[in-house]
């Protein structure tokens, strides 16, 4: 009897220790969440304070944009397809915005400072809580004594009107580039820090990824239906007015591909799983 006891007593024992080390790991992994979250909203709403300041003196620059060809999603045709031939899909907020000027006249590109609140797949898990680098092309341009100070104060100061007119936005056509404090989903291919050199000593050498498809993996949170949307979501709307189309073709620029109804079809249900997975 006195063994049988013995027994019972030592298998209870085991149980409660399973079962409060369970609450315990639980208890850990839902602080960890909690605490993740809570440095991500701070970190969102201090960045969208920046984006403030940044979004008052843009608004005041002479906007020009460039024509290029838009990139066609070849070898994209659904949202499995995209994750297969990416690094990171990820879903944060900017935090930074630096532009760096290229030489021989060329434009412009900006580096975006993102913190990482999610990844939508299983690839770039690692990334989440971080920060990481990717780049536009376009950005500002003109006096590079003023783009200088507001990269270095981060936009904290205001330009005088003489410098607003000694500096202005250049931007790809139907592709905005995201200003401090935007939530955006991205779809990224890691690059090497040795290809542009124009980024050592400005970030680190680590995290450093491009746009796979440019206005095609870039998706930016729309403040009323807190839905996100593609960033070039809005020029192809345009796209629907005969008018904006023989206007556009009159300047001499050429087709959008992205436009393109079967293309649309694809990015249109790729938005609405990206969607899905951050509800």
């Amino acid at each position: 009897m006195l063994r049988k006891y013995h027994l019972l007593a030592l298998i209870s024992m085991i149980i409660i220790f399973f079962v409060t080390g369970g609450c315990a790991s639980a208890q850990q992994a839902h602080k960890t969440s909690t605490t993740n979250m809570s440095n991500y909203q701070k970190t969102l709403k201090q960045s969208q304070l920046k984006g403030k300041q940044q979004q008052a003196i843009l608004k005041n620059l002479t906007v020009s944009t460039y024509d290029s060809p838009a990139s066609d999603g070849l070898g994209r045709s659904n949202y499995q397809q995209m994750v297969k031939l990416s690094d990171a899909v990820v879903q944060g907020v900017v935090t930074n915005w630096i532009t760096l000027p290229s030489g021989n006249n060329q434009p412009p590109f900006t580096i975006l400072q993102v913190n990482i609140n999610r990844s939508l797949v299983k690839k770039s898990h690692n990334l989440v809580g971080k920060s990481i680098y990717y780049y536009q092309v376009g950005g500002l341009q003109g006096k590079q004594k003023i783009i200088a100070q507001l990269n270095k104060n981060k936009w904290s100061n205001t330009l005088s009107a003489q410098q607003r007119r000694q500096v202005s936005l250049f931007e790809k056509e139907g592709l905005p580039i995201p200003t401090i404090g935007t939530q955006v989903v991205l779809d990224l291919n890691k690059v090497s820090q040795k290809d542009f050199p124009q980024m050592k000593g400005v970030i680190p050498a680590k995290n450093i990824y491009n746009l796979v498809w440019e206005e095609q993996s870039l998706w930016l949170k729309d403040k009323q239906t807190g839905k996100y949307q593609l960033a070039n979501s809005d020029f192809i709307k345009k796209l629907a007015n005969t008018d904006f189309q023989q206007q556009r073709k009159a300047s001499g620029r050429g087709p959008y591909e992205p436009a393109q109804a079967e293309q649309l079809q694809i990015n249109q249900k790729i938005t609405q799983q990206i969607n899905q997975k951050i509800q």
